[in-house]
């Protein structure tokens, strides 16, 4: 993914961080002009049982959380 890159309703800016699974952008909801953290994973690298519950665990913890000014509002799989 490509920052400028649009999808869906979001255009995508730079990229905040990365780890083992993935990466998290910056990204603008384009309806509200709102800044979001997006999480993409890349679903081949998860691959064991145990990374699966580690992700699993990471969605559930972050849907928890309601901080500002960034959110991460979507995960995204596999998109690279």
């Amino acid at each position: 993914m490509d920052d400028g890159e649009k999808i869906s309703k979001y255009k995508f800016d730079k990229t905040l961080g990365s780890g083992t699974f993935g990466k998290v952008k910056l990204a603008i909801h384009l309806p509200t002009q709102e800044k979001v953290a997006i999480k993409i994973l890349n679903k081949e690298k998860i691959n064991q049982l145990e990374d699966v519950r580690r992700v699993r665990r990471e969605i559930k913890l972050l849907k928890t959380f309601k901080w500002k000014p960034l959110t991460i509002k979507k995960i995204v799989v596999n998109l690279y």
